[in-house]
């Protein structure tokens, strides 16, 4: 029912403030969970001095306190703008001092969530508890030296900051149809997710990058690191519960002929936003690059994950492997259930598995005096710094090219007040990079010849051979020589026959299911001129691809979905994407790495030694140091593609991790 403006701003002057606070930075928050709709019935401009000062983000008058390094897209042809605006960083006061050894243990009484517990919930009700908060003081020693399983005290004044369990945040505010909870359709006028994916993204040519297919399934495995939606049942098409989203099949798509739809879950919101908030999407992974792909984001899960100081394998053909949790189909009991989407994920599952027993046995040697859970807590922290140093080294300066330097600004050590939580524009849009996925990897052996090829399609949910014979180093070599796939368009494999879904489709969805704002938004919030009209396009030269945008966006530009606009944008010199996906992908990589205490250069983590010996490694260590056999040659930078094998070097040239620098 429509309230008469009188009656609307009587309630406004009534109200009580903080009914549902939700914010995009600490001074940038709407305080009461009817923000959206009034302001939506232009109350922002009726009734200024109340909505002005408590719906701040739902009446657009934010300060752009988002970050700000320089985004080098702006301008053409030298291009130089900035991403987003930071306050200079806040040092955080040190854990307590004082503790008389090492902890190993947490003496924890909170109900600490896990994947198990997600089922049961959203059987009963359509949303999702949250992580109670820790008492950090409890075991500050433990907190002192390492990470907790769920991310709980990384932040020692805000426990749950970055933890599993916790909600998504947001760069803008989100724009959902009813201003709570509806998809975000734009009442309808946007396309089907399936049409916009048919006309503009599904394309089976293949734009080969500057760099390899590892660096595909290495985002991947990054990913499930950091981010993982909750997300209900099975939907069948027809099924208009609130728990679904299903993408309709049109009559004149091919797909029509054996489907009416692509089913889609949509995912489980927190349960405050089922009492009047706004819907906010829970991760129930640590938002942390902490190898949580390997330790799980739980206790109960990580210390069933582990015998003593080492993590459970099983050997075959005297190769060890992850235990396997289930035999059809067959996929590895380890910290992310998703690892056998794709044989490239599960080899890296297994890759820092047999990282951290090689680290740990070596541990061992070095100090015999420390007990297996000291061994453990060492090897995960050094394995979570290797991670880190692979991560900002090598993946993220291959992704965004020689702009790597001006859109993540040099590290200026923790600072408490950043807000590590993976961030729904990320998460739901920029790092969907499925455009990458080739259909065929070639196997090639330790001399560089190829000895034969894997089609994507037989690697889904498919590890059967990679725990045979030397398949895992072969697949490793044959996608250093590959080429990764540009991801501005995905092949037709991933959107026409892949498993009945469509990964495009579903990304679109996603996004609409999330609340994401429209793709000129997030243009403003990274400092690029708002698009006026389709043919006015500078980062998408393309003519045939503007008219279609026109097209089924019927002419509107402010209707854009944020992974369409994205997606389609042309990369610039050697990067990979476009720069609105640089733009966030940067913003939530500085977060991850500013707001973490346990940040491998963060003076506090390691010592000078340790840290300098994490920094010498590389993603070509890792591949060679856990190889079963001898991996023979490999390129200095892993993500470099080299189809001949001539620009290789001897894996005993590849700096190692030199532990001495723990020995106590």
């Amino acid at each position: 029912m429509r309230l008469p403006p009188l009656l609307t701003f009587l309630g406004l002057l009534g109200l009580q403030v903080v009914h549902a606070r939700e914010c995009t930075t600490s001074t940038c928050c709407d305080e009461h969970r009817f923000c959206r709709f009034w302001a939506s019935k232009a109350e922002c401009t009726k009734n200024p001095d109340w909505m002005l000062k408590n719906c701040q983000m739902s009446c657009n008058t934010c300060q752009n306190a988002s970050p700000a390094a320089r985004n080098p897209f702006l301008a053409q042809p030298a291009p130089q703008s900035s991403t987003i605006r930071r306050q200079p960083p806040q040092k955080a006061q040190s854990p307590q001092q004082g503790c008389p050894a090492v902890a190993t243990r947490i003496v924890d009484n909170r109900r600490v969530l896990t994947p198990d517990d997600m089922l049961v919930m959203w059987r009963t009700r359509p949303c999702s508890d949250l992580q109670q908060p820790a008492d950090c003081q409890t075991n500050i020693c433990f907190h002192q030296n390492f990470r907790s399983f769920d991310g709980s005290c990384n932040n020692l004044q805000r426990p749950t900051a970055g933890g599993a369990y916790t909600t998504f945040s947001r760069l803008l505010p989100a724009d959902y149809d009813d201003g709570v909870q509806s998809p975000s359709t734009k009442l309808g006028s946007r396309p089907s997710a399936r049409r916009a994916v048919r006309w503009l993204i599904s394309h089976s040519s293949v734009i080969p990058l500057p760099a390899n297919s590892l660096l595909m399934a290495f985002g991947q495995y990054i990913s499930h690191d950091i981010t993982k939606n909750s997300l209900s049942g099975q939907c069948a098409c027809g099924d208009n519960s609130q728990l679904c989203f299903n993408i309709p099949i049109e009559s004149n798509d091919e797909r029509s002929k054996k489907v009416s739809c692509i089913n889609m879950k949509r995912a489980i919101p927190a349960c405050a936003s089922q009492l009047g908030a706004i819907r906010q999407q829970v991760n129930e992974n640590t938002a942390f690059i902490d190898a949580s792909t390997v330790y799980h984001s739980n206790v109960r899960n990580a210390e069933g994950a582990r015998t003593g100081a080492f993590l459970r394998t099983i050997v075959q053909q005297g190769m060890a492997f992850p235990p396997v949790k289930n035999p059809a189909p067959m996929e590895f009991d380890v910290g992310d259930n998703r690892n056998s989407i794709f044989t490239g994920l599960a080899m890296f599952h297994t890759t820092f598995i047999r990282a951290h027993n090689k680290i740990a046995e070596q541990l061992q040697a070095i100090n015999g005096h420390w007990n297996p859970d000291r061994v453990f807590h060492e090897t995960r922290k050094i394995v979570g710094g290797v991670t880190q140093a692979i991560v900002y080294q090598e993946f993220l300066p291959t992704l965004l090219g020689p702009f790597f330097d001006r859109l993540i600004p040099k590290y200026k050590g923790y600072d408490q007040t950043v807000d590590p939580s993976i961030l729904n524009e990320f998460s739901a849009a920029a790092f969907r990079l499925h455009g990458m996925i080739q259909e065929f990897y070639p196997l090639k052996d330790v001399n560089q010849r190829t000895i034969g090829n894997v089609q994507m399609k037989d690697t889904f949910q498919q590890i059967q051979r990679l725990i045979n014979g030397n398949f895992m180093d072969d697949m490793y070599r044959g996608m250093m020589g590959t080429p990764a796939r540009s991801p501005q368009r995905i092949t037709t494999f991933m959107t026409e026959t892949f498993i009945q879904s469509d990964m495009g489709s579903v990304n679109i969805q996603r996004g609409r299911d999330h609340g994401l704002r429209s793709y000129n938004d997030y243009r403003k919030l990274c400092n690029l001129a708002p698009l006026k009209s389709f043919e006015e396009w500078p980062e998408v030269q393309d003519q045939i691809v503007r008219n279609r945008a026109k097209n089924i966006y019927n002419g509107n530009v402010d209707i854009v979905d944020l992974y369409v606009g994205g997606i389609v944008e042309e990369p610039v010199g050697n990067s990979v994407l476009g720069p609105t996906f640089s733009c966030i992908i940067a913003e939530q990589f500085t977060r991850l790495r500013d707001g973490d205490r346990f940040y491998y250069e963060n003076p506090t983590t390691f010592s000078t030694d340790q840290r300098d010996a994490i920094r010498k490694t590389s993603l070509a260590w890792l591949l060679c140091e856990t190889s079963a056999s001898n991996f023979g040659q490999v390129t200095s930078s892993a993500f470099s593609f080299d189809d001949s094998g001539t620009n290789t070097i001897p894996c005993s040239s590849i700096p190692k991790l030199d532990l001495g620098a723990w020995k106590e």
